[in-house]
C-alpha cells in the first residue's frame, strides 16, 4: 500500500529532558541542509560538507547572536536513518540551548516533528520494516538487559526474516492453486490437494511456533505477575519481603494484617516480575474491609501468571486450607512450605499433582529462599534451556495478525479436505498472505501506522 509522504524538513530534540552534558537536535528532510546553512556559522557551510562528517561551529540567531557552540553532523540521503538528508546538532546539555536551536530551526523553515515521525519516515522510505520500527520503541522502554537484547535482535530483523519466508511460501502455494484454477483443462502438472494441505500444515505449525515464542518474549519484555496467596498468618508477607530483599509489607502475628493486595517489582534471571502479596483468604471474617481485601486476593489469583500457594509447616492443614488449595490448583501454581525452622506438625497432606513444584523455605532465616527464586526462574523459562534464544520481541498487533493468518490457513485446509473447489481455498490463502504482510508492513493501513508511531517519543 502506498502512502502520501511529505518530504518537508522536520526537527526535534532527540535527547531526554533534564540536565546532562550534551543535547542533540535532529533535522531531517529535503531542505535540511539549506535550513542548516541559515543557522550554522563555520568555515564551511553544511551544504558543502561531505556526508557523515562533523564540523565545529556556532548556531546563530536571526539577530546574529551566538546561541551555542556546537558540533554539527551532516548525513546525506539515502545513507541515513530516515533515508533523507539529515543534520544532527550536538549542543551543550540542559533544555535552554537545545530549545533555542530547535526554535531557530523552525523559524527558518523546519516543522516540529510529531512523535515517532523520524522512525515513520525510515519505514516509509524502506529503511526498516514495521517490526523493526516497533523494536526501536521496545528498546527504548526495555526494563532489563534481557528485554533490551531481545529488542536489538528484533531490530536486526529476527521476526521479519521468519514472516517474510512464510509469506513467500504462501505466495508459492497460492500460485499453484491459481494455476490449477486458470489452467484446469491444460496438460500441466496435476493439481494435488493433499500436497497443498501438507504445505499449508507446515506453514501453520511454523506460525504457531512463532506465536509461542512471542509469548516467551512477552514475559521477558513485560514481566510475569506472581501472586503469593494462602490462608492468614502463614508468612506470605515475610516471603514477599524475602523475595524483594527488603521490608515492603508489614509482618505481624495478628491474622488479617494484610488487608489489600500489595505490589512491588523484582528482577529474577533478567525478567521483571510483578510480585503481589495477597491478603489472607479465609471465610466469615465479619469485617467489611478484610472481606474486600480477600475478594481482591481472589481476583489477583485469577489474573496471575503464577501463584505461590503458601503453607505453614508448623500448623496442621485444616478443611478451609484444603478448599482454598482446590481453588488455587486450577491456576498455574507452585506450593511453598514456610516456617521450616519450626517443628513440623507432620500433617501436610494435600492432593498435589506430581508435576507441581514444592519448595520448603524459612522466610525468617532465609533458608530455601534461593531455591524458591531458582524455582521461579525455571518456571519463567518453562524449564527450557533455549527459552531466551527462542523468544521473539513481538507485540499484540503482530500476534493478532499472526492469529488471523493462522485462522485463514485453517479454513483453507478445511476447504481442501472437504473437496471444495480450489477457488475457495485460494481466497483464504490470500487472506493469510495479507495478514502476514501486515506484520512486517508490506500491507498496512495509514491509521494503523499512525497508531503505532504516535506512541513513540518526539525526536525518535
Amino acid at each position: 500500500m502506498k502512502f502520501e509522504i511529505e518530504f518537508d524538513a522536520i526537527a526535534a530534540i532527540s535527547t531526554s529532558p533534564g540536565v546532562g552534558a550534551i543535547s542533540i537536535v535532529r533535522l531531517s528532510g529535503a531542505d535540511a541542509l539549506k535550513i542548516a546553512d541559515r543557522i550554522f556559522k563555520a568555515r564551511i557551510k553544511p551544504s558543502s560538507m561531505k556526508s557523515h562528517t562533523i564540523r565545529f561551529g556556532s548556531v546563530i540567531s536571526d539577530q546574529e547572536t551566538i546561541v551555542d557552540q556546537v558540533l554539527l553532523t551532516v548525513m546525506r540521503a539515502p545513507s541515513t536513518f530516515t533515508g533523507e538528508d539529515t543534520v544532527e546538532i550536538n549542543c551543550h546539555g540542559g533544555q535552554v540551548a537545545a530549545r533555542l536551536i530547535l526554535k531557530n530551526l523552525i523559524h527558518n523553515g523546519a516543522r516540529a516533528a510529531e512523535p515517532g515521525e523520524f522512525t515513520k519516515r525510515a519505514f516509509l522510505n524502506g529503511k526498516l520494516d514495521l517490526t523493526q520500527a516497533e523494536a526501536i520503541d521496545d528498546l527504548i522502554h526495555a526494563r532489563t538487559d534481557s528485554a533490551g537484547l531481545l529488542a536489538v535482535k528484533q531490530l536486526a530483523g529476527h521476526l521479519s526474516k521468519y514472516v517474510h519466508n512464510l509469506r513467500q511460501g504462501l505466495l508459492e502455494i497460492a500460485s499453484r492453486i491459481e494455476l490449477a484454477i486458470d489452467f484446469s483443462e491444460e496438460e500441466l502438472d496435476p493439481y494435488n490437494p493433499e500436497q497443498i494441505i501438507s504445505l499449508l500444515t507446515e506453514t501453520k505449525r511454523a506460525i504457531q511456533l512463532i506465536i509461542g515464542n512471542i509469548e516467551r518474549g512477552r514475559i521477558i519484555k513485560e514481566g510475569a505477575s506472581v501472586v503469593i496467596c494462602g490462608k492468614e498468618n502463614v508468612g506470605k508477607s515475610s516471603i514477599f519481603n524475602a523475595l524483594l530483599t527488603k521490608k515492603r509489607a508489614i509482618v505481624s502475628s495478628i491474622p488479617g494484617t494484610t488487608r489489600d493486595v500489595i505490589e512491588d517489582s523484582v528482577n529474577i534471571s533478567g525478567v521483571p516480575l510483578r510480585l503481589f502479596d495477597a491478603a489472607g483468604i479465609r471465610q466469615n471474617t465479619d469485617n467489611e474491609i478484610e472481606d474486600e481485601g480477600i475478594s481482591r486476593s481472589r481476583r489477583a489469583v485469577q489474573e496471575a501468571d503464577l501463584v505461590l500457594f503458601v503453607l505453614d509447616q508448623s500448623q496442621n492443614i485444616d478443611r478451609e486450607e484444603r478448599e482454598l488449595y482446590q481453588y488455587v490448583k486450577g491456576y498455574p501454581h507452585m506450593v511453598v512450605c514456610n516456617k521450616i525452622d519450626l517443628i513440623s506438625s507432620g500433617a501436610h497432606v494435600l492432593p498435589i499433582e506430581p508435576d507441581v513444584v514444592f519448595v520448603s523455605v524459612s522466610a525468617l532465616t532465609g533458608q530455601g529462599i534461593d531455591d524458591l527464586t531458582q524455582a521461579i526462574a525455571q518456571w519463567i523459562a518453562r524449564n527450557d534451556p533455549h527459552f531466551f534464544d527462542r523468544a521473539i520481541a513481538g507485540n499484540f498487533r503482530q500476534e493478532t495478525c499472526l492469529q488471523q493468518a493462522l485462522e485463514s490457513i485453517r479454513l483453507s485446509i478445511c476447504s481442501l479436505r472437504e473437496g471444495n473447489p480450489p477457488e475457495l481455498a485460494a481466497v483464504d490463502v490470500q487472506a493469510a498472505i495479507r495478514s502476514l504482510g501486515e506484520v512486517i508492513g508490506v500491507v498496512s493501513h495509514e491509521d494503523v501506522l499512525n497508531s503505532i508511531f504516535e506512541k513513540f517519543c518526539i525526536g525518535k
